[in-house]
């Protein structure tokens, strides 16, 4: 059906979209850490993953990214 072919592509792009902030991420970059934790934090591209989300926003906010900072004091709010 028209409908899964569109839910197979959506898929598609957001895997390839998580594989493109992985190696940016694991470079370094700040704002894709922070894009790779969201990914991890939802499950889009990736299996979702609080954990790693929750590291990949600590190696973001290392760098004084203050969203990541925030993003961190909720999760710890929530999940400890």
């Amino acid at each position: 059906s028209l409908a899964a072919g569109v839910d197979l592509c959506v898929c598609v792009v957001l895997f390839d979209v998580a594989l493109r902030y992985t190696k940016a991420a694991e470079a370094g970059h700040a704002v894709a850490q922070y894009n790779l934790g969201i990914c991890y934090a939802n499950g889009e591209g990736v299996a979702r993953d609080i954990e790693e989300a929750r590291r990949w926003m600590q190696l973001c906010a290392d760098q004084g990214d203050e969203d990541a900072e925030e993003w961190l004091r909720q999760y710890l709010n929530q999940f400890q």
